[in-house]
């Protein structure tokens, strides 16, 4: 930079002289995947699972089927009393076991014929 005379150097910019961002806004969802989202919540309510799983909407639509498939054979089975039959809590606590013990069977037998 060549100075011509009685020319004064620029002074270096400072820096409120660069114009300010907002900070980023946070992505909300939409009403409607707002809704989904309570949807999914409540299924995996509903759903038996382990403590370990954390599911994915794929994951759980999966799992819902595989518990609405159990639950049909279970009424179809016809092994199962009256009392078990009934909404208690008791009964719920056996489906979710034996629902989880079935779930297990069917990872065990998967990961054998692979």
């Amino acid at each position: 930079m060549r100075l011509v005379r009685n020319e004064k150097p620029l002074p270096a910019p400072l820096l409120e002289d660069f114009p300010v961002c907002p900070p980023p806004t946070p992505i909300l969802p939409t009403p409607g995947e707002s809704s989904l989202n309570e949807a999914f919540a409540a299924l995996r309510k509903i759903i038996p699972t382990l403590p370990s799983d954390k599911l994915s909407k794929i994951q759980t639509l999966k799992l819902a089927a595989r518990y609405i498939d159990f639950l049909y054979q279970v009424l179809q089975s016809d092994e199962m009393d009256n009392k078990m039959t009934s909404c208690s809590y008791v009964a719920h606590e056996r489906l979710s076991y034996a629902f989880s013990v079935w779930r297990m069977e069917g990872a065990w037998s998967m990961s054998a014929s692979h």
